[in-house]
C-alpha cells in the first residue's frame, strides 16, 4: 500500500512540488502517515486526505484528514 495525499475538494493527487494529478499511480509516496500528513499540512491547500492507495486494486482508504495552509479559518 502506498501513502499518498488527496486535496478533498479536487480530488486529485499530490505529485510534489506543488504539482497535482488525477492518477493515483502518479502520487507522491510518502513512509508513513505522519510524514504525509505534516507535508500536507505545509502545502496551500483547504481540506485533504491522508490515503493509502492499493495500486493492485486501484482501491483508495482514507487514513486521515486535516487542512492545509490554503484553508479558511487556520
Amino acid at each position: 500500500m502506498n501513502i499518498i495525499i488527496e486535496d478533498a475538494e479536487s480530488l486529485k493527487f499530490f505529485t510534489g512540488e506543488g504539482q497535482w494529478t488525477k492518477n493515483a499511480d502518479d502520487g507522491k509516496h510518502y513512509a508513513g502517515t505522519i510524514q504525509a500528513y505534516n507535508a500536507a499540512k505545509s502545502e496551500p491547500i483547504g481540506k485533504f486526505n491522508v490515503t493509502g492507495y492499493i495500486a493492485e486494486t486501484r482501491q483508495l482508504v482514507s487514513l486521515r484528514n486535516g487542512r492545509g495552509t490554503g484553508a479558511h479559518g487556520n
